[in-house]
């Protein structure tokens, strides 16, 4: 009876040991995976860190030393370093990336003006403010002081901005633009007078709906201004400039050898026919023709047989042109529609473009279609977005069925597919306060190419 007893405790004892034995290797290895992740910390904390202390940042308009500089509560001078600028002339540069030296849940909120005439008294009446608090959040003992051009923070709710003299805000469109797209601004001013606005000394198209306004420009594939100069004013106001960044274009290359009826068409007719159309491009209405975003004018389409920009040799000769717009490879006799609401500029055969139909679609934006088989619309007519308007073929200086997109922003070619991207459609419609209708074809998105 004792020796059963006595076996029977040293199996419980042995049995218990072998349990906590594999406790002790399972608690062994928690505490070596949490030594690991411990390690990991280490290591990635730093980088963390520096990502929570120093975001990057696009400059966007109206960011000037003395914007940014109250707008992080950091001295202008650590503004500076971060940028790496000497100058302190020249404003930061739009689309230029920086090492911000705050994250953006610290930043002010407000318009930031430099009165040319009254003072506090006049602004804070139009603010619907006590003048005291106002003279208080500008740290002055009192608000009859004059502010002749001095920097006033007043309430606002976006991130704290310098505005040119008589905007009250402002937004631009690529943040970061590239050579050959359209660049555009909205915003709002103070009172209901014309806005000018050019990049370098290329005036741009404008619109407006009361104080909201739009202004559109554009720079072509072949632009190698790095750094341009964007100008802005209204009338009895100061200029206002800010530099302007453009990120360098992607492009394609392409050899193009003409036969038969296209090779004789020479480099005059192509001249003589463009000098015609600019004329037509160069009409510009004050307020826009469409109703809802773009989109691509066919539904069905074998590939994208040449990109926009695309450095071009023809019959052997140098890269010393690039291609207009957008060739859609398609079988001919396939539907053409209106990209967009709007009126037939041009509803003709010609002898470079053959088959070809422009479309006015307000503020100087045009489309056009070409080497078309069939055109299926007439001058003047009004034509709203999908509506057909003719047929793919290989009309004019052309080598084979395919449907040649272009999109101009006065003169000038841009890429019609990174208008669809960025949607400065339904963008532009905003900035007048206008409705944009959804769209009602899926080629309205760029991703559907």
């Amino acid at each position: 009876m004792y020796a059963g007893i006595q076996n029977f405790r040293e199996l419980v004892t042995n049995n218990t040991y072998c349990v906590l034995r594999h406790v002790f290797k399972l608690r062994n290895t928690v505490y070596a995976l949490a030594g690991i992740l411990f390690w990991l910390g280490l290591i990635l904390a730093p980088d963390t860190y520096a990502q929570e202390s120093n975001p990057t940042y696009i400059i966007q308009i109206g960011d000037t030393w003395t914007a940014l500089a109250l707008r992080t509560m950091q001295p202008e001078a650590d503004i500076r370093a971060a940028y790496g600028s000497i100058n302190q002339q020249q404003q930061p540069t739009i689309g230029r990336i920086i090492d911000f030296p705050v994250s953006s849940s610290h930043i002010r909120h407000g318009r930031l003006t430099r009165p040319l005439r009254g003072g506090l008294l006049e602004i804070a009446a139009g603010d619907n403010i006590s003048p005291w608090q106002l003279a208080a959040s500008q740290d002055l003992q009192h608000p009859y002081r004059p502010v002749l051009m001095r920097p006033v923070i007043q309430p606002g709710s976006f991130p704290l901005r310098e505005m040119p003299p008589g905007f009250e805000w402002l937004e631009l469109a690529p943040a970061s633009p590239t050579p050959g797209e359209a660049l555009a601004i909205r915003g709002q001013t103070y009172s209901e007078t014309a806005v000018n606005v050019q990049l370098n000394q290329t005036k741009w198209n404008t619109g407006r709906n009361g104080r909201a306004f739009v202004a559109i420009g554009a720079t072509g594939a072949f632009f190698d201004d790095k750094q341009a100069e964007l100008f802005m004013h209204i009338q009895d106001q100061p200029a206002w400039s800010q530099p302007i960044l453009f990120a360098p274009g992607v492009w394609t290359f392409e050899e193009i050898t003409y036969s038969g009826p296209a090779a004789a068409i020479s480099d005059a007719d192509i001249l003589d026919e463009r000098k015609w159309l600019r004329e037509i491009w160069s009409e510009a209405s004050p307020t826009p023709y469409w109703q809802s975003d773009f989109r691509i004018p066919l539904d069905d389409f074998v590939e994208i047989s040449s990109l926009y920009g695309a450095r071009r040799a023809y019959n052997n000769g140098p890269y010393d042109r690039y291609h207009e717009g957008v060739d859609f490879s398609a079988y001919g006799g396939t539907p053409v529609y209106a990209p967009a609401d709007g009126y037939i500029a041009v509803a003709e055969f010609l002898k470079v473009r053959g088959g070809s139909v422009i479309i006015d679609h307000g503020l100087g934006v045009h489309t056009g279609t070409y080497h078309l088989s069939e055109v299926s619309t007439a001058p003047g007519q009004q034509v709203k977005k999908g509506e057909l308007i003719g047929a793919v073929g290989t009309t004019g200086l052309s080598t084979g069925n395919h449907l040649h997109w272009d999109f101009l922003i006065g003169t000038v070619w841009i890429n019609g597919r990174s208008w669809l991207e960025n949607e400065l459609g339904c963008w532009l419609l905003a900035g007048l306060k206008t409705p944009c209708a959804s769209p009602t074809n899926n080629r309205s998105n760029p991703n559907s190419l």
